[in-house]
């Protein structure tokens, strides 16, 4: 082959050059050096074919050199060139069907698949080949116009002979069956094209798009490991007052906690996940050794999605232990539903359902024992960079408590934003917290409402990959009408996580 080029490179000039002689003579020569570059762009030589046209006065260019001219730039991608050319010569005529495939290709290029349409449907091509060139670019471009129910019965009638067409169509397809969600379908055309083509080009595509495919039902884990060492100001939630209770002393704290956090996602169909999480807290008191703590959280989930929604039903159970002994259990259910925006908005509604089963205080004013319904709104939305995120939750419920002291109505609102800079993070946060109690309390027979704040603010750098340091810092305040309930906190904290 490169002995080839080399002849056409040496003799080209030659034809050239007499032909352009001979054309000065003669009207003959013209003919000549045309039926030359039709010979030349037969031969796929289209760069030979440019040269020998280009060599004629282009004001006095025909239709006929227009059209060979405008096919040769064509083949050598060159749209831009193309472009006019053929368009002139195809409004003259629209039933040439190497200008209509130019054509429709050249739209294609340009996205514009409804005009690209249109002109192959204005054509009905005589021979099998073409037929099914035809329906290949009409499968391309419904494909690209989201319509793959379309795509899909064009592209089966295509029935090109050459193996190249039949792998571009088998990538078509293929792509046109994952867009109808059907990847077994999809599977189903890679692996029959790829057996009988193990070595062009278009099969690594195929391999592409099936590693794809395959990658989407690998179950992916995480886990997430940290330590980190607190200070709180008032761990035993002392009241303003101070009147109000007998001992006001040894009230701040010292503490080291220790997290862990493991979840498993697993696809089941294209549209259906399982998700299980589980999470684990422990703290040891240097101060208050009575208040050391653990929870341990466990949950699953389903997880539905078709684009744009998402359907989630959580389920969890978490245990809470004081000192050692178990204080409480609690079961939640939250089912909702998330609305994703192109813009990477998201919009989460969801129920929520919370038993409540504390070991102490039963059959009293105090038995915080009950269930918990409520509904909320969940919005996040992408700033600054694609990692970057504000999110707000807004939250109604009422706890129905077998104790008269914690029956009550809640609204709580959060927003929070976390912004990531190179290995920096940074987390910002506001909550808010309205309680409005049902019943007078007891003792006092006095109504009782709260109200609570907490602003947070973080910062961590990754040191390695997969370790972090943390470092935030907590403000909280709560305001009663009872003086008992009213407190302020301030939480100090620094640490290490290691993620995976």
């Amino acid at each position: 082959m490169k002995k080839i080029q080399r002849i056409k490179v040496i003799v080209l000039p030659y034809v050239i050059a007499t032909l352009s002689f001979l054309s000065a003579n003669s009207g003959f020569a013209e003919d000549n050096i045309i039926n030359q570059a039709k010979r030349f762009y037969l031969d796929a030589s289209y760069e030979e074919a440019i040269t020998l046209i280009s060599s004629l006065d282009a004001s006095q260019r025909s239709d006929e050199q227009k059209r060979l001219l405008g096919l040769c730039y064509f083949e050598t991608l060159e749209f831009s060139k193309a472009k006019p050319l053929v368009s002139a010569v195809f409004e003259k005529n629209k039933n040439d069907t190497p200008l209509v495939f130019a054509i429709s290709q050249i739209l294609l290029n340009d996205k514009k698949y409804e005009k690209a349409i249109s002109v192959l449907n204005s054509h009905e091509p005589t021979n099998a080949d073409s037929k099914a060139k035809k329906n290949q670019l009409l499968g391309r471009s419904y494909l690209a116009l989201n319509k793959p129910i379309d795509a899909i019965e064009n592209l089966k009638t295509s029935n090109q002979s050459e193996k190249n067409y039949e792998l571009q169509n088998a990538v078509y397809l293929a792509m046109a069956y994952q867009a109808l969600g059907k990847d077994q379908s999809s599977l189903s055309v890679i692996e029959k094209s790829i057996s009988a083509n193990q070595d062009h080009f278009e099969t690594a595509r195929l391999r592409f798009i099936k590693d794809k495919i395959n990658q989407r039902y690998q179950g992916n884990f995480s886990v997430n490991l940290s330590t980190r060492s607190e200070y709180d100001t008032n761990a035993v939630l002392k009241p303003k007052d101070e009147a109000v209770i007998l001992d006001v002393s040894g009230k701040s704290d010292k503490r080291q906690t220790f997290s862990g956090d493991l979840s498993y996602q697993k696809p089941i169909t294209r549209s259906l996940k399982l998700s299980t999480e589980a999470h684990f807290y422990h703290s040891i008191h240097e101060d208050l050794n009575s208040f050391d703590s653990s929870i341990l959280n466990v949950g699953i989930s389903s997880i539905w999605r078709k684009s744009p929604w998402v359907f989630r039903t959580p389920l969890e159970i978490t245990a809470v232990y004081k000192d050692g002994t178990k204080y409480s259990t609690h079961f939640t259910a939250s089912p909702g539903l998330s609305y994703i925006a192109q813009s990477q908005w998201l919009v989460h509604t969801f129920l929520k359902y919370q038993r409540n089963n504390y070991d102490e205080n039963k059959g009293q004013v105090e038995d915080k024992n009950g269930a918990y319904a409520g509904v909320g709104l969940f919005v996040s939305k992408p700033i600054i960079n694609k990692d970057s995120l504000i999110r707000m939750i807004l939250e109604w419920g009422k706890d129905n408590t077998d104790g008269k002291n914690w029956e009550r109505e809640e609204i709580s609102a959060i927003i929070n934003s976390e912004i990531h800079w190179k290995k920096i993070r940074l987390d910002l946060g506001l909550q808010y917290l309205k309680q409005d109690f049902a019943n007078l309390n007891h003792p006092t027979l006095e109504e009782r409402k709260d109200n609570a704040y907490w602003l947070t603010g973080g910062i961590a750098y990754e040191v390695f990959k997969h370790w972090e340091l943390q470092l935030s810092a907590t403000l909280e305040s709560h305001s009663s009408s009872l003086s008992f309930y009213e407190y302020d906190r301030t939480v100090i904290a620094g640490g290490i996580s290691w993620k995976l």
